[in-house]
C-alpha cells in the first residue's frame, strides 16, 4: 500500500483491555434492583452474541432504564460499550458498533460528576473513534477522538503517555491524511515525547513513524529517512515496529530513486512482517502485507518493469479485499489508483479507466464502478485525497484519449474532472486552521490549474470558441491570491452577516493572543534557543490550544450564521465583461500564468471585445533571470542587469506589444517568480555590453508606460470599491527615529534596539509630505506601534517612513520598525506581519517608504509573501511598496515628488512614474544615482485612481492669511470712502 501520503492507523494490535473487561463486574450493585438490571444485561448480551437482535434490544433497554432511574451513569455507559464491542468484534457490524460506543457522549442522561464517570464516557468515545477509523469514516473518527481528547486533557487534566498514544497518534494520522500537517506534527510529537519519557520506546517508534510520514507527504524524504533511522537505534524496538520503519524507509528511498537501497530495505521489512505474522506477535499483522507489494511495485515501475509492477499491485489489491471483505474502503481506492497509474504509463488506457472508476467507487459508493465515464455528483464530494487523486488520474486518461483520437469531447471530460478536484481542494481548506496547510493545498493544485488551462486553450484552437479562452483566464484568476481574497471576503462577511459583537470580540482576543505568543516564541527561538527550549515547548502547547479554540469558534460561527459562511467561501472571480468595464481606454491588464515549460500571457483591454492570449516558452534559465534581476540591480551587477532586463522585456512584453501600443497604463498581474521583476526597469532595446553605462539615458520601460500591479483581476475589482465613510477619516505620516540607547548592563533589549541604524531623511520626508497633503505627522519618539495601530483605525491614508525587514524563512515574522526608545521587550518596537493580518479596517492608501516591504518568499498561487501583502488582507485599496533596500535620500526626493503629483490630480501610477522620471532626469541626480537601484524598487499595487485631498495646514494658513489681508484692505477702503464722504458733506 502506498504510504507516501498516509500510514494506516496501527491500533489493531491493541488488546483493548478496557473493552474486553467483563462489563458485568463493572455494573453497580448498591441499590435494590441492581440484581434485576444485571440479569437483564446478561440476557441482552447473550441474545446479541446469538444475533437475536430484537430480544437483545428489549433486554438492553430494560437494564438501561433501571440504571437511569438509579442515576448510575457508569453502568448505563458500560451497557453501550459492551454492545459496541460485540457488534464490532463478534458481528462485524461497524455501523451499530459506532452507534453504541458513541451513544454515551451524545445522549448521556446527565453530565458526569465524578472523574471515573468522565473517564468511562471518554473511553467509550475513544472506541467510537477507533471503530469509525476501522470503517474508513475518517471525518467522524476525528470528531470522536477530539471529544475524547477534550475529556481527558481539558476536563480531567490527564495528558499522559496512554492518552497521547491511543488518542493523539490516530488524530495525528488522520490530520496527515487530510493534509493538515501542522496539526498532525503537534499531536505526533507530543505522543513521541510522552512515550519516551515513560520508557515506552515501541510507542515512541510508532509516533515517530507517523511523524516521518508527514515529511514524506511534503516530499522531504531526506528528513524522513533521518527521523526513521534515529528510531531504529532506540532500544527494545519490536519486530513489527522494525517492519513499519523499514517499510517507510523503502518508500523514501523509492522517491529519491535509490532503488537498490529501496529493494534491500523492503525485503528486510517483508521478513520482519512475515516473522510477526507467523509468531502471532501482532494482531491482524497481515493487513500490512499489501504495503510490501506496493513498494515492490513502485521499484519495478521505476525500473520500467511495468508487468511486474502490475502483478504486485494486483496482489496487494487481492490481499486488501480479502482482509477488509468489502470494496468500499479508502485503502482499496488508493491501490486502484496506483494500478490505474501503471496501466496509463503502459498505454493500457481502457483498463486504466476501469480501475480509476473502482477507486472512486471505493470512497463514493453511490458512484457506479461499472459506468466508467460517469463522474461524481459535486453534492457528494467531500474532503478526501483519494477522490483528488482519482479525478486527477482520470483527467490524465482523458487527455491521452484526446491526443489519440483528436476528439475534443475528451478534453471537455478532462476539464470536468479538474473542476471537481477544485471542489475537493476547497473542502479540504475549509477544515484547516494553519495557513501552511492551506498553502500545501494551493501549491499542489497549481499543476492541475495549469493542465486545465492548457486543455481549454487546446479546445479554443480546435473549436475557435472564445468561451474557452475566457474560462482559461478565469481559472488563472481562481488560482491566484486565494487567501487574500478569502480574507477580504471574511471582513465583508462579518460586517453584514449579523454576528454579535461579543463573538467577534472573542475571536479577536484569540487572534491577538496567538500573535503575541508567536512573536514571543520567535524572540526566544532567535535568542539563546537552547536556554528557552522548555519555554518554547510550553508556548507551542498554549498556541495549539488557542488555534483549537479559534477553529471551534469559527466552526460555530459558520454553522450558526450561514450568510457568513456563504460570503466567506464564495469562489466567484472577475469575468471578462466586469474586468473590461473597470478599465479605461488607455489601460491594459496583462496577466501571467506559468505552467511547466509554458507561460501564458492574457491581455484584457477595452479596445478588444475578447481576451488576447500569447503562449511563450518558459525554462529554468528564464525563471532564474526573473528571480535574480532585482538582486543584480541592488548590487549594481550592471552587465547582468542590462542583459536580463532586455531579455525579460523580449519575453514578457514584446509578444503583446501590438496590443498595447495605445495603452500607456499597464496593470500587471505577475505569477510566481515574476513578482521579483521591476517591470519599470526593463529595457525596451538591447544595449551593447560596455564598461560604463549612462543610467540617465537607458531605454527603461517606465519612459513609455505607467505601470502598476495587482494580485489578480478579481482583487483589483475589490480594491476599486469605495470605502464607506472614508472621507471622515484622517491622513497620517509616521517617521520614527532610531537613537543609540546606552545601558550599563547591555541587556538584550538594549542590544536589540541598537541594531537599526539612524535614518537621516525619513523625518524631513514625512514633514514635507504633510506640508503638501495635510494630515498629522507623528515623528521621533511618538511614532510607536500603539500610535500607528490607533491611526490605522482612524485613518484613510498612512505614510510610513522607517526601517523594515523581510524574513524569507518566516515571512509572518517580517516587520516594520517604530520608535526604539522604550527599553523593554514587553513594549515592542517591531510590528510583525502576523499582527498586521489581524487588522480589519480598510485603508484608502498605504505608502511603505521602507526597505524590503514588497519582497519575501514566493508561494505558488499566492505570490510574494510580503509586508505589503499583509495590508491587502485588511482590504487596503492601494499600496506603494519596495522590492529591496532603498536609499534614504533618494527615497525622500521620490516620495515628495510622488505626493506633489498626487496633489495635482495625477493617478497614483502616473504620479509614481513622473516622480521616478523627475528623479532620473534631474540635474541634481548624478549618472551613477540614476541607476535603477535608487528608484525601481518602488511598486504600486491595487487601485490607481486619483486621491482627493483636503487643504493642507499651510494652504489653510495661506487662505486664512489671504482672507485676513483682503478683509483689512476692504476695511481700509470702506473707511477711506466714508471719510471722504464726510469731508465732502462738511
Amino acid at each position: 500500500m502506498n504510504r507516501s501520503v498516509i500510514l494506516i492507523i496501527k491500533f489493531s494490535f491493541i488488546t483493548l483491555f478496557i473493552s474486553s473487561v467483563n462489563c458485568k463486574r463493572l455494573l453497580a450493585l448498591n441499590y435494590p434492583d441492581s440484581l434485576v438490571s444485571v440479569k437483564y444485561f446478561d440476557k441482552s448480551v447473550n441474545f446479541l452474541k446469538d444475533n437475536i437482535l430484537d430480544s437483545a434490544e428489549i433486554y438492553k433497554n430494560k437494564s438501561l432504564e433501571i440504571f437511569h432511574q438509579n442515576n448510575d451513569l457508569n453502568s448505563w455507559t458500560n451497557v453501550y460499550r459492551k454492545f459496541g464491542q460485540i457488534y464490532r468484534d463478534d458481528l462485524n457490524d461497524l455501523t451499530k458498533s459506532i452507534e453504541n460506543y458513541g451513544h454515551p457522549i451524545i445522549y448521556k442522561f446527565r453530565d458526569p460528576i465524578k472523574d471515573d464517570e468522565w473517564s468511562n464516557i471518554a473511553w467509550s468515545t475513544f472506541f467510537a473513534g477507533y471503530t469509525c477509523n476501522q470503517k474508513g469514516d475518517l471525518k467522524k473518527s476525528l470528531e470522536f477522538y477530539q471529544k475524547t481528547k477534550t475529556i481527558f486533557v481539558d476536563i480531567l487534566n490527564n495528558e499522559n503517555d496512554t492518552i497521547t498514544h491511543y488518542v493523539y497518534v490516530p488524530m495525528g494520522n488522520i490530520y496527515t491524511r487530510f493534509g493538515d500537517y501542522e496539526k498532525a506534527k503537534y499531536y505526533l510529537k507530543k505522543a513521541e515525547e510522552e512515550s519516551l519519557n515513560a520508557g515506552k520506546n515501541n510507542w515512541a517508534a510508532q509516533a515517530r513513524q507517523d511523524y516521518a510520514v508527514i515529511y514524506q507527504s511534503m516530499s522531504s524524504h531526506e528528513e524522513a529517512i533521518n527521523l526513521l533511522n534515529e528510531a531504529l537505534a532506540w532500544e527494545g524496538i519490536s519486530k513489527i515496529e522494525i517492519y513499519f520503519i523499514k517499510s517507510l524507509l523503502s518508500e523514501s528511498y523509492i522517491e529519491l530513486r535509490h532503488l537498490g537501497e529501496a529493494l534491500k530495505t523492503n525485503k528486510e521489512a517483508h521478513k520482519s512482517l512475515i516473522f510477526s505474522i507467523k509468531n502471532n506477535l501482532y494482531t491482524n499483522a497481515e493487513r500490512y502485507l499489501p504495503s510490501i507489494y506496493e513498494n515492490y511495485a513502485s521499484i519495478y515501475q521505476l525500473n520500467g518493469e511495468l508487468s511486474l509492477a502490475k502483478e504486485n499491485l494486483l496482489k496487494a489489491l487481492e490481499l486488501s479485499e480479502n482482509y477488509y471483505r468489502t470494496t468500499n474502503r479508502r485503502e482499496l481506492g488508493k491501490i486502484n489508483n496506483r494500478i490505474a497509474t501503471v496501466l496509463l504509463e503502459d498505454k493500457e488506457i481502457d483498463s486504466a479507466i476501469i480501475y480509476v472508476q473502482k477507486a472512486l467507487n471505493a470512497v463514493l459508493p453511490s458512484l457506479p464502478f461499472d459506468k466508467i465515464h460517469e463522474l461524481p455528483d459535486p453534492e457528494f464530494i467531500y474532503a478526501e485525497n483519494t477522490i483528488l487523486e482519482a479525478l486527477t488520474i482520470k483527467a490524465n486518461i482523458y487527455e491521452q484519449l484526446a491526443n489519440q483520437n483528436q476528439d475534443h469531447n475528451y478534453l471537455n471530460n478532462a476539464v470536468q474532472c479538474y473542476e471537481l478536484t477544485f471542489i475537493v481542494d476547497r473542502k479540504l481548506m475549509e477544515t484547516y486552521e494553519y495557513v501552511s496547510s492551506n498553502i500545501e493545498i494551493i501549491k499542489e493544485a497549481r499543476g492541475r490549474y495549469g493542465r486545465m488551462i492548457m486543455n481549454l486553450i487546446k479546445l479554443y484552437e480546435l473549436t475557435g470558441d472564445q468561451n474557452n479562452l475566457t474560462r482559461a483566464h478565469e481559472l488563472g484568476e481562481q488560482s491566484k491570491s486565494l487567501l487574500i481574497r478569502e480574507s477580504i471576503q471574511n471582513i465583508d462577511a462579518v460586517a453584514i452577516s449579523g454576528i454579535p459583537n461579543n463573538i467577534i470580540e472573542k475571536l479577536s482576543v484569540y487572534k491577538n493572543e496567538i500573535v503575541t505568543l508567536e512573536q514571543l516564541r520567535f524572540e526566544m527561538a532567535t535568542n539563546n534557543a537552547d536556554k528557552h527550549e522548555s519555554n518554547v515547548s510550553s508556548l507551542n502547547d498554549r498556541l495549539f490550544s488557542l488555534y483549537e479554540r479559534k477553529k471551534a469558534l469559527l466552526n460555530q460561527i459558520e454553522k450558526e450564521y450561514p450568510t457568513y459562511y456563504k460570503l466567506k467561501y464564495k469562489t466567484n472571480v472577475a469575468t471578462l465583461k466586469k474586468t473590461n468595464a473597470t478599465l479605461k481606454f488607455n489601460q491594459s491588464l496583462i496577466e501571467y500564468f506559468i505552467h511547466d515549460t509554458t507561460a501564458f500571457i492574457f491581455l484584457i483591454s477595452p479596445k478588444y471585445e475578447n481576451i488576447k492570449i500569447k503562449k511563450i516558452s518558459w525554462n529554468p534559465e528564464l525563471s532564474f533571470i526573473a528571480q535574480s534581476i532585482k538582486e543584480d540591480i541592488y548590487r549594481s551587477e550592471n552587465q547582468a542587469y542590462i542583459r536580463k532586463a532586455s531579455t525579460l522585456y523580449k519575453q514578457l512584453i514584446e509578444p503583446i506589444s501590438e496590443f498595447i501600443q495605445d495603452a500607456d497604463h499597464l496593470i500587471i498581474v505577475p505569477d510566481g517568480v515574476l513578482w521579483n521583476v521591476p517591470f519599470d526597469a526593463l529595457l525596451t532595446e538591447v544595449i551593447p555590453e560596455q564598461e560604463n553605462y549612462n543610467f540617465k539615458s537607458l531605454p527603461y520601460l517606465i519612459r513609455d508606460k505607467k505601470i502598476s500591479y495587482a494580485f489578480s483581476a478579481t482583487l483589483l475589482q475589490d480594491m476599486k470599491k469605495p470605502i464607506e465613510e472614508i472621507d471622515e477619516k484622517k491622513i497620517f505620516s509616521f517617521s520614527p527615529s532610531f537613537h543609540e540607547i546606552g545601558d550599563e548592563n547591555e541587556s538584550y533589549a538594549y542590544q536589540e534596539r541598537n541594531m537599526l541604524g539612524p535614518l537621516k531623511y525619513n523625518i524631513p520626508e514625512a514633514k514635507a509630505i504633510s506640508k503638501i497633503i495635510g494630515g498629522l505627522n507623528i515623528s521621533d519618539k511618538k511614532a510607536t506601534i500603539e500610535e500607528f495601530l490607533s491611526a490605522w483605525k482612524n485613518g484613510r491614508i498612512l505614510h510610513i517612513a522607517t526601517h523594515a525587514k523581510a524574513n524569507l524563512k518566516e515571512p509572518n515574522l517580517s516587520y516594520i520598525a517604530f520608535s526604539n526608545t522604550i527599553d523593554t521587550l514587553e513594549t515592542p518596537y517591531k510590528l510583525y506581519v502576523n499582527q498586521l493580518y489581524n487588522q480589519t479596517t480598510p485603508l484608502e492608501m498605504v505608502v511603505l517608504s521602507a526597505c524590503e516591504t514588497g519582497t519575501g518568499p514566493v508561494w505558488k498561487g499566492e505570490g510574494m509573501i510580503s509586508i505589503a501583502r499583509a495590508f491587502a488582507f485588511s482590504g487596503t485599496r492601494s499600496i506603494i511598496t519596495t522590492l529591496w533596500n532603498i536609499n534614504d535620500e533618494a527615497t525622500k526626493d521620490i516620495m515628495v515628488n510622488f505626493y506633489s503629483n498626487l496633489k495635482k490630480g495625477d493617478s497614483k501610477d502616473e504620479a509614481l512614474q513622473l516622480a521616478k522620471l523627475d528623479y532620473i532626469n534631474s540635474d541634481n541626480t548624478r549618472i551613477a544615482k540614476a541607476h535603477p537601484k535608487y528608484w525601481a524598487a518602488f511598486t504600486a499595487i491595487g487601485n490607481m485612481g486619483q486621491v482627493e485631498f483636503g487643504l493642507s495646514f499651510y494652504e489653510n494658513i495661506y487662505i486664512i492669511s489671504a482672507g485676513g489681508i483682503m478683509g483689512l484692505l476692504i476695511g481700509w477702503f470702506l473707511w477711506a470712502y466714508f471719510q471722504k464722504k464726510l469731508q465732502h458733506r462738511s
